[in-house]
């Protein structure tokens, strides 16, 4: 992980997370690393050994900004009502800021 783009999630990953779509992106976005970032909630997702280029970076709630920060393209990989989620975790995201 180092010079190339960073795709990725910083939150509380469990079984919500839609693996076709994380998968799509690894396998579209091959030159770029993708990060996950956060707590893992319940059982270690066997997905994230999949990909070369998926990581999983253990950070607490307090490093969730500077995390944010460091990515070039944030998703929000889920697949649930996406309308809602997307008010809920955007609000979270935003005191971030930008770099």
């Amino acid at each position: 992980m180092g010079g190339r783009k960073r795709i990725g999630f910083a939150g509380v990953i469990d079984n919500r997370i839609y693996f076709a779509m994380v998968q799509c992106i690894c396998e579209v976005f091959s030159d770029c690393d993708v990060i996950f970032a956060g707590e893992v909630f319940g059982t270690y997702p066997v997905w994230m050994h999949g990909f070369d280029n998926l990581h999983y970076i253990p950070v607490s709630y307090e490093e969730l900004p500077s995390m944010i920060q460091s990515l070039d393209i944030g998703i929000l990989p889920f697949l649930e009502d996406m309308r809602i989620r997307f008010q809920r975790n955007i609000f979270n995201t935003l005191p971030a800021e930008s770099r």
